[in-house]
């Protein structure tokens, strides 16, 4: 295990609490994301100098802040990508 993808969550965003309820993704699928991802994406840093690292899961996506362990987003993970993924993991 790489210890660069293991994550501390402190705080969720009340715009990633939204996200969830307005994109009717669940709690458990976050938290699958999270504990168990099939992919963990690159950092990657917007416009206003905030980091976030995606967290892929079989049902979510949630993007973290790995600075601070918050999550600023998320959102519902694609079949197809998930089953790409799951894919992927069963040849490593």
């Amino acid at each position: 295990m790489r210890l660069e993808n293991v994550v501390a969550i402190a705080y969720c965003a009340p715009f990633g609490m939204w996200n969830l309820k307005e994109r009717g993704i669940s709690v458990d699928g976050v938290v699958d994301a999270l504990k168990k991802p099939l992919s963990v994406g690159k950092i990657k840093v917007d416009s206003q100098g905030r980091p976030s690292r995606p967290h892929i899961g079989e049902k979510a996506t949630a993007a973290v802040n790995p600075d601070n362990g918050n999550i600023v987003s998320t959102w519902p993970t694609g079949a197809k990508r998930a089953a790409k993924l799951k894919e992927a993991l069963k040849k490593q």
